[in-house]
């Protein structure tokens, strides 16, 4: 790439999951889930990620005009391995050790009919560093302070910092569209 960053072609991958949810009323319902991968993004290091999740979902009579409302937050843990010799850095010539990290967001969300818009706010724990190790970044650009052992380029990517979302999303079927 042109920054100097190194990618495999393929990034293809698989996972397994598990997850559960607990309905505890109409309002309220939390859940759990489980990822876990023998070789993230094909480099070569195993990853399990955990999650657990809340949702509290408004009384219908709060809103007027069949418009819904919801608040849910989400926090989980990335448990990394190492990479493979492809990834490998002077420091670490058989493979380098992914940092693994915590990843949170909360937002709001409006429901009417078959529209959903919601307003979620999403971070995590990674340095900007530490997110061009992991992700290859070809965005990513040299900082001073971005130079480790696990990342002697320098490099530092914009792609794991904090950031608000505004979805828009339509939820129907194709035989329902006329």
């Amino acid at each position: 790439m042109p920054n100097g960053n190194t990618v495999k072609e393929n990034l293809s991958f698989y996972e397994g999951y598990g997850k559960a949810t607990v309905t505890v009323n109409d309002n309220f319902a939390f859940g759990a889930q489980i990822w876990g991968s023998p070789s993230v993004l094909n480099s070569g290091a195993p990853g399990i990620y955990y999650t657990g999740n809340a949702t509290l979902t408004a009384p219908s009579t709060w809103l007027p005009n069949g418009i819904g409302a919801y608040a849910s937050a989400d926090v989980g843990w990335w448990q990394l391995g190492t990479s493979d010799a492809f990834y490998a850095v002077p420091a670490f010539p058989t493979g380098v050790p992914y940092t693994s990290y915590l990843n949170w967001d909360a937002g709001l969300g409006f429901t009417w009919k078959v529209f959903t818009l919601d307003l979620r706010y999403y971070d995590t724990n990674l340095t900007k560093a530490q997110c061009n190790v992991f992700t290859s970044d070809q965005t990513a650009t040299f900082a001073a302070g971005n130079v480790t052992a696990q990342n002697p380029g320098g490099l530092g990517s914009n792609w794991c910092g904090a950031a608000f979302i505004a979805k828009l999303s339509i939820a129907t079927s194709l035989s329902a569209i006329k």
